[in-house]
């Protein structure tokens, strides 16, 4: 019995079966919804691609729910494989037709088999009489034709031997060529002969190619976002670091996710032991004393802190004197003068 009724189900396996979340969400989309995509899902679908979030699977619905109204049930019984043939038409006893998938491809040059293989198939499912004889009339044996067949509910392989019967598998097996055609178009329709079609959806494939196309577009949209952006930032590091001049941020030209991080965390260390500002005044010393114009700086400072050392001296010497003064003890020795003075006064004449 095929595993799903239409393309639906298997555009959700594909999906499924790759592991790839952007491709997931492509494939339930296109199953589920169709048309375009919204802004929303390209971002959702940007963010997948980049592994920045996580898609979980639509529950698929029950096959009796995906079913098409008035579509007809497949058979539970397939074909599984025809041949070895003995004698009929030109097949050899080698020729063995598998049929794992529900469509087969043959092909081959003109006069290979591809017809008596088709009439083979026409034995199992119709009725009708053969038009020409199955035995092979190039042979010289006169053997009867026969062929092996098995289907999936069979034990042990079936022998079709001529004469025998015709259309014993009519039930499974649905044979329809230009005979069939021709005559439902010029006589009564016959209900035997009719072959029920049910859609099977294929433009959900087609839709999911758009979708993958409308992600590319997406994607190669936001690149040229990010790439004028990065140069941008690029430019406002050089900015800020042109001052260092033998700093790597300074020269910024090829970054890379790694280099960036690890400038990062160096700058972090500084902050948070506080030395940076200790560096960066260390920086600007070393800088003074490894040009000519800083060095006539530090020589101009060292003029001027000679200068000004010169005029505190003086102001220094008479502090210390100062400082070694005992006021009471000078005042007392004032008071006794002025005592004396008074005394001297009134004993004069």
């Amino acid at each position: 019995m095929p595993t799903h009724p239409d393309a639906i189900g298997y555009l959700k396996d594909l999906g499924h079966s790759e592991a790839i979340p952007w491709l997931e969400m492509i494939c339930d989309e296109a199953c589920s919804a169709g048309g375009t995509l919204t802004a929303s899902d390209l971002n959702i679908l940007v963010q997948l691609f980049i592994r920045r979030a996580s898609y979980v699977r639509q529950p698929t619905a029950p096959a009796s729910t995906l079913a098409t109204a008035g579509a007809v049930s497949p058979a539970s019984d397939k074909l599984e494989t025809i041949g070895p043939f003995n004698e009929f038409k030109r097949l050899c006893d080698t020729v063995i037709a598998e049929f794992p998938k529900r469509v087969t491809v043959i092909f081959g040059a003109n006069g290979s088999g591809k017809s008596s293989l088709c009439e083979a198939l026409q034995i199992l499912a119709s009725d009708d009489a053969p038009r020409r004889p199955y035995r092979n009339v190039h042979s010289s044996t006169t053997g009867t034709p026969s062929f092996t067949y098995r289907f999936g509910s069979d034990s042990v392989p079936q022998i079709w031997t001529s004469p025998g019967p015709y259309g014993a598998r009519a039930s499974v097996i649905k044979y329809f060529d230009t005979g069939i055609a021709i005559s439902n178009v010029s006589q009564a329709v016959q209900p035997g002969r009719i072959v029920e079609l049910a859609p099977f959806k294929l433009d959900v494939f087609e839709t999911a190619k758009e979708h993958c196309t409308s992600l590319r577009a997406e994607l190669i949209n936001k690149q040229s976002e990010n790439r004028q952006k990065l140069a941008v930032a690029i430019e406002n590091v050089q900015d800020r670091f042109r001052a260092f001049e033998n700093s790597n941020l300074a020269n910024l030209t090829n970054p890379t996710l790694a280099f960036v991080e690890a400038e990062i965390r160096l700058g972090l260390g500084y902050v948070e032991d506080g030395s940076l500002d200790e560096k960066i005044k260390n920086k600007t010393d070393l800088e003074k004393t490894t040009s000519e114009d800083g060095l006539k700086l530090l020589k101009g400072e060292v003029a001027a802190m000679k200068a000004l050392l010169a005029q505190a001296e003086p102001v220094v010497s008479a502090c210390e004197i100062l400082a070694e003064i005992d006021p009471a003890a000078q005042e007392e020795v004032l008071k006794a003068k002025e005592r004396e003075l008074e005394v001297l006064a009134k004993a004069a004449p």
